[in-house]
């Protein structure tokens, strides 16, 4: 994704709280583990302060975790503080024996995975009683998924994709622009599932206040090298900013 689509996504994604509120915050410590923490508590997947975006999602969200994600820069646990009564995370073998073939679908483009418009008409023509009630995340790299997917409990699983998306993700990955982080996927799978332009546009409100300070720190300090992706960012936004406080100035 280049900058100035990341930045038109970004733009017209609708928040219940304002990105800015995440500034003011300072490190704390964390009333649970006691560990210093800014905008929420990794370990113990709780937010800062009390300008965190609390929502509801369409069914219940499981999330298998390889062991070696590091959880301080996992964006599944964004989904865990935002949507807390609907979102479990586990740790990778552990599997909860509540998901099965039968109420539970699997995000991951299998051989035989059918789309989300698909998933909703099926659902349809189920009973009120057998509805699917999970939808099953894997939050590892692509290679470390693949293991994931062929556990036994987890290759039972129908499985589902949803539309080719770009993702706004700022590290250098050498799979393209089409694999997405686990927070994107969420919030895409939603998107589809409930048909809703900017209902759970609050699953990406850390995700898009990372990008945001990604963005600034690197178009303000040109000398800083990164690993990134060719115009990933918008120094075009800054040439214009500049130009309006040139205009205002005169």
């Amino acid at each position: 994704m280049t900058s100035n689509e990341g930045h038109d996504l970004i733009n017209n994604l609708n928040f219940s709280k304002n990105l800015d509120e995440l500034d003011s915050l300072e490190r704390a410590t964390c009333a649970h583990c006691n560990k210093a923490r800014r905008y929420y508590c990794y370990t113990c997947m709780k937010p800062m302060g009390n300008s965190t975006p609390q929502i509801q999602l369409p069914m219940k969200t499981v999330i298998l975790q390889h062991p070696k994600e590091k959880k301080g820069k996992s964006t599944a646990i964004h989904a865990k503080i935002i949507a807390p009564e609907w979102v479990e995370i586990y740790q990778y073998p552990e599997v909860p024996d509540y998901i099965n073939e039968n109420n539970a679908v699997l995000l991951y483009p299998g051989k035989h995975a059918i789309t989300v418009p698909e998933l909703v008409e099926k659902n349809k023509e189920r009973s009120e009683n057998n509805k699917i009630e999970y939808v099953v995340f894997i939050d590892s790299t692509w290679q470390q998924s693949k293991c994931i997917f062929r556990d036994e409990k987890v290759a039972k699983l129908p499985c589902v994709k949803i539309a080719d998306q770009k993702t706004l993700f700022w590290r250098y990955q050498s799979f393209g622009d089409s694999f997405l982080a686990t927070i994107e996927a969420i919030f895409y799978f939603f998107k589809e599932f409930n048909n809703e332009s900017h209902q759970f546009d609050d699953l990406l409100y850390f995700y898009a206040h990372q990008y945001k300070l990604i963005q600034d720190r690197y178009r303000n300090d040109t000398s800083i090298k990164f690993n990134h992706k060719q115009n990933y960012i918008n120094y075009e936004q800054e040439e214009q900013a500049n130009k309006r406080q040139k205009i205002e100035h005169q």
